[in-house]
């Protein structure tokens, strides 16, 4: 596996608190103002920020539970969610149909994770109307939007290996006085990871940082002081060549749980999620519905129309394409030959010519030698008769 410092993850999709939120209120407006274009009444308001985020939250789980209903492994469940939030980002949910984007990033995720889903058994799962070659659209549609950065880092083996590193030490929760239960721990801490996926967090961390602030939260939450100078020691121990010093690990340790907590009060918590209800979720579609740009809508005449456009377009250019490459083989053959394009226009003519002439001759000849066939044939039934008549 490549250094997380090296991936398009790191150079392209880490950004600050402020760099995420500018993005997120600049697509907003500008979809604001196209929506307003678009409909000519004030009754209809577009969507708020906040409206936006509960709208992507929603989409984002049910993702998650398509995700388990196709029994995708967890990185492939990472990969769907954090494709969308990337698409997300640099576009607003005023100008691209939800469900089609969840539905594509889901079933590109399973590529990705090579997890293979005959489409006929996913599109039955998602209850999808798309066919195969609408979803293939939609594929690239979203790999450009990504600029095609679609590999995915999750927090899954950093936890593995942390939680490993801990156990590696012989640590004794008994021994510190502390009488949790390892598994319930465990199983909390691996739960936080799996829903943290709905936050901000990738924006923000490192997969380890965020498995390492997760970690710590899940010992808080227990109320055990976080075992640190275990695993600054073991640390130090395995890996004598690329040691970290105290003070470093420590700001890294810090940053992580800050940025983890700032995470969960934004979002209510990630152990207290505060979800739309179904009325919302209702009355929030209903609105997007007024305000999205029918033009992203598979179902729409504005969508077909624009498809049939963009086929013709294809096609034009494509002639256009085949055209160019005659003239450029035809300059080619003027360069060899030393003949000029229009003398190479004669010659083509006057070749057609002769071929015309050719084949007026070939005809000719044919219908001659049938005539004396058929001269032959009369000349020989007469002298068949003669000599009859001799007899």
């Amino acid at each position: 596996m490549a250094h997380f410092g090296t991936t398009t993850q790191a150079k392209y999709w880490l950004f600050t608190i402020k760099q995420v939120d500018e993005m997120r209120k600049n697509n907003n407006q500008e979809a604001r103002e196209r929506c307003k274009d678009r409909v000519s009444n004030g009754e209809i308001e577009p969507l708020t920020l906040e409206e936006e985020s509960k709208l992507r939250r929603i989409y984002e789980i049910k993702i998650q539970k398509n995700a388990e209903k196709l029994g995708l492994p967890e990185a492939a469940q990472a990969t769907a969610v954090t494709l969308f939030k990337r698409y997300f980002l640099r576009t607003s949910v005023m100008e691209a149909d939800l469900s089609t984007i969840a539905i594509t990033c889901l079933y590109l995720a399973s590529k990705i994770e090579e997890y293979y889903i005959p489409f006929k058994e996913f599109a039955a799962v998602v209850e999808t109307t798309l066919s195969v070659e609408q979803l293939l659209s939609f594929e690239m549609e979203v790999m450009q939007r990504l600029e095609f950065h679609i590999s995915c880092y999750h927090p899954y083996l950093s936890f593995s290996a942390i939680w490993s590193l801990l156990e590696e030490c012989h640590w004794n929760m008994e021994a510190r006085n502390d009488l949790v239960d390892k598994k319930k721990l465990y199983s909390y801490a691996r739960s936080l990871i799996h829903t943290s996926l709905l936050t901000d967090l990738m924006f923000f961390l490192s997969p380890g940082q965020i498995a390492l602030g997760i970690i710590s939260y899940a010992f808080a939450h227990f109320h055990i002081s976080f075992p640190f100078e275990l695993l600054l020691s073991l640390k130090s121990e395995r890996n004598e060549e690329y040691t970290v010093d105290e003070e470093n690990w420590l700001a890294l340790w810090e940053q992580s749980v800050n940025e983890v907590k700032k995470e969960m009060s934004t979002c209510g918590g990630l152990d207290t999620w505060n979800i739309s209800t179904e009325t919302e979720a209702r009355q929030l579609l209903k609105k997007l519905s007024f305000c999205r740009d029918p033009r992203v809508d598979p179902t729409s005449t504005e969508y077909l129309e624009m498809v049939k456009k963009r086929e013709s377009d294809k096609e034009m250019k494509r002639l256009e394409k085949n055209r160019a490459f005659s003239e450029k083989r035809k300059r080619e053959f003027a360069m060899i030959t030393g003949i000029g394009e229009d003398t190479f226009q004669d010659s083509e003519t006057m070749l057609k010519k002769d071929v015309d002439y050719l084949h007026t001759v070939n005809s000719s000849k044919e219908l001659e030698e049938k005539n004396e066939q058929t001269i032959l044939l009369v000349e020989d039934n007469k002298n068949k008769k003669r000599r009859r008549r001799g007899e």
